[in-house]
């Protein structure tokens, strides 16, 4: 596993300074829940297939840990869908490489 985020983070320039919309960095991209929402994707796609974030977001591995560690309401409900856009969307912004956001 280390090698594979060696690997990556070779190839992805990091330089905030060469974004043009760095925004998305905000309170929903602390070092647990960036780290949370990594781990859910290496649960939902570690064979490297695509996603989207509702094919997290319906994951049992999401529902239950989404719970579990951050005592949030349950993703299913639909009264926490903005909640949860940002909760998965901006941490996964910030792996974007500026030339694909």
């Amino acid at each position: 596993m280390e090698e594979k985020i060696i690997e990556h983070l070779n190839q992805v320039d990091l330089d905030m300074r060469k974004m043009s919309d760095a925004r998305f960095l905000d309170q929903k991209c602390t070092p647990d829940v960036v780290c949370f929402i990594a781990d859910c994707v290496m649960n939902y796609a570690s064979d490297g297939k695509e996603f989207t974030v509702k094919d997290i977001w319906d994951t049992q591995y999401f529902i239950r840990n989404t719970q579990a560690v951050f005592n949030k309401p349950i993703p299913t409900d639909k009264k926490a869908k903005s909640e949860y856009d940002k909760f998965i969307q901006q941490p996964l912004r910030s792996w974007a490489t500026p030339n694909s956001l």
